[in-house]
């Protein structure tokens, strides 16, 4: 950063304080207090270029009136776009109050309506995803059913959900493959969420149809996990703790934070959070696994679901639906559960890895834990199938080191997430990292050639 007192020219303010911007943690406020002064006192010509300042700062201090300079930008951007999105105060209280009103108006949850009582969920359609889906399953394959502290594992279904997408070729080849396994199917289109809304099978992808299923699932109890993992610890261990310790919901921390540590979509998110009068310096959330007691939650699952029936509008807050779980929760005042920040998986190259630098960090995936040890991998930057799938070599094991970093890959610049090289440490061999990613290897060629 900048010394303040070396400070001369309206240039040397204008660098300083987007310096303060990108500090850690940011100083909008300090940062939004010299760009107003200097607005004020330079020529109308060059007023445009301060508001996008302005405005960004506006953006993440949820300031109406910094966000207002929005007038002033003649290009569009997505920051000014957002912004005028964030200034349409009727609309934010009509989502508010409906959203509200959907979890105040909603029944206590109806046992007979149920088919499970406790399940794990997951979201699955496309070759991509059911690669992904086909190494998930094997890692869990290898856990036996054994007695624990929490009393006897018993047998759990695996549901898969999907909206139109797999055939009965693919659900008959699935559970042939895993038939020492309980999998059942879903179509999330079936359902009376999409027979009674105007969702249709085609809106159910991505980020929607994760929020859909775990709203329309006839279930208990939920444990909702995505693809792209691969286990480390049996996962029927957080389902029976939650149970144990009568817990509504656990949910999984992501490396970032709404007030020290923001992303694109953090201030948007927390205005969110605002909005439902909850507390946002906290670190947030990622869905990769999450945990729900449906039927002690149900409020919670009525405002998940006004929010998949009004998806664009939250999406365009949010960065998906990891961090809408929380916000129903807390409006609820449930019984919530949540790990420790995650732990980061990466690959450090040497000279025989083309298209790489060397004694450089390069994310792979995040370690979640729960009760204390190692949960699941869950593989978000590179999964298996992609390009950049490797088996790692460093770790690092504090989240709070990890920021946005541009890497060199296949000689293009590239935009992504990693720590320094003096946060990674040399994962020794053999390793259970080692080994989970040379089975996964193995599955997907496995799959790949069946």
């Amino acid at each position: 950063m900048s010394n303040p007192n070396a400070l001369r020219t309206a240039n040397d303010y204008v660098q300083f304080a987007f310096s303060l911007m990108q500090s850690t943690p940011p100083q909008y406020l300090a940062a939004s207090c010299i760009f107003r002064f200097l607005h004020e006192n330079i020529s109308e010509s060059e007023k445009p270029k301060l508001a996008k300042f302005l405005v960004q700062c506006g953006i993440a201090l949820h300031d109406a009136s910094l966000m207002n300079y929005v007038s002033q930008i003649n290009d569009i951007t997505q920051q000014s776009e957002l912004a005028r999105f964030m200034l349409n105060t009727a609309l934010h209280e009509q989502h508010r109050d409906g959203c509200v009103a959907e979890a105040e108006h909603q029944p206590a949850f109806r046992s007979t309506s149920c088919t499970w009582d406790d399940i794990i969920l997951v979201c699955a359609g496309g070759d991509k995803l059911l690669q992904q889906l086909y190494c998930n399953l094997k890692s869990l394959e290898v856990f036996k059913y054994k007695n624990t502290y929490w009393g006897a594992l018993q047998e759990i279904p695996i549901v898969v959900a999907h909206a139109d997408e797999l055939t009965e070729t693919e659900m008959t080849k699935f559970k042939s493959t895993f038939s020492n396994l309980k999998l059942e199917f879903f179509n999330v289109a079936d359902s009376a969420l999409v027979l009674e809304s105007r969702l249709t099978a085609s809106l159910l992808r991505g980020f929607q149809i994760k929020l859909a299923a775990l709203v329309a699932i006839p279930a208990r109890r939920v444990l909702m996990m995505d693809a792209d993992l691969l286990w480390i610890k049996d996962p029927r261990h957080i389902i029976a703790k939650c149970k144990s310790s009568e817990v509504h919901a656990h949910l999984f921390r992501d490396f970032w934070h709404f007030v020290e540590r923001r992303h694109d979509k953090s201030s948007s998110t927390s205005f969110l959070y605002s909005l439902h009068e909850i507390d946002y310096n906290i670190s947030e959330f990622e869905s990769g696994v999450v945990f729900f007691d449906r039927e002690h939650a149900y409020k919670s699952i009525a405002m998940l679901r006004y929010m998949v029936m009004n998806y664009e509008y939250y999406f365009s807050l949010t960065f998906g639906d990891k961090d809408l779980f929380y916000l129903a929760l807390q409006h609820q005042k449930a019984n919530v559960s949540i790990s420790e920040i995650p732990r980061m998986l990466g690959c450090v190259y040497d000279e025989g890895r083309s298209g790489r630098d060397t004694n450089v960090f390069y994310s792979q995936s995040m370690i979640q834990s729960f009760d204390g040890s190692p949960s699941h991998i869950h593989t978000t930057l590179h999964p298996v199938g992609d390009e950049g799938f490797d088996i790692p070599t460093h770790i690092c094991n504090d989240g709070k080191t990890i920021q946005f970093v541009q890497r060199n890959i296949n000689n293009k610049m590239v935009g992504t997430v990693a720590c320094d090289m003096i946060h990674a440490l040399n994962i020794e061999i053999p390793s259970i990292y080692d080994h989970i990613y040379a089975c996964a290897l193995r599955d997907k060629n496995t799959y790949l050639k069946e």
